[in-house]
C-alpha cells in the first residue's frame, strides 16, 4: 500500500509540471488550470483506486500496475484538456507527455525507494535478532 501522504505529492508534482509545460506553451490560464487540476485528480483516484484493489504488487522487478497506471493517469487529463479552446494547437502533446512521464518517474522512484526501505528492514531483522 502506497501512502497518501506520497500520492498527494506525487499529485502537486505532477500538476505543476503540467502547469508549467502549458504555460510554458502558451495555454490559456483557464486550460492550464484545467489541465493541472486533471492530471492531479486522476493521479489521486488511480492510486486510490490502486491501494483498495491491491495493484501495487509488481509484475516485474520493481514495476507494479500501479506505477504503469500513473503513465496514463498523469497523461490522459492534459491531453484531454488540449481539445479545449485556448489550448496551443503546435506541440498540444507537451502537458500530456510531462504530465505522464513525472507521474511515471515520481510514483516508480517513490516504489524503488519504499522496496529497499523494506529490503533493509527484512535484513535488518534477520541478521541482527540479537541487537
Amino acid at each position: 500500500m502506497i501512502s497518501y501522504r506520497l500520492i498527494l505529492e506525487a499529485a502537486a508534482i505532477t500538476g505543476l509540471a503540467v502547469a508549467f509545460v502549458a504555460a510554458a506553451g502558451r495555454w490559456s490560464t483557464a486550460t492550464v488550470l484545467y489541465a493541472a487540476l486533471s492530471a492531479a485528480a486522476l493521479l489521486l483516484a488511480w492510486r486510490a483506486l490502486c491501494n483498495l484493489v491491491g495493484l501495487n504488487d509488481d509484475y516485474m522487478p520493481l514495476v507494479s500496475i500501479g506505477d504503469t497506471g500513473c503513465l496514463v493517469a498523469g497523461a490522459l487529463g492534459p491531453a484531454l484538456c488540449s481539445r479545449i479552446p485556448g489550448a496551443a494547437k503546435d506541440r498540444w502533446w507537451l502537458p500530456a507527455v510531462a504530465g505522464g512521464g513525472v507521474c511515471l518517474i515520481f510514483c516508480h522512484f517513490e516504489h524503488v525507494r519504499l522496496c529497499c526501505l523494506q529490503e533493509v528492514n527484512m535484513f535488518n531483522r534477520r541478521n541482527w535478532r540479537w541487537i
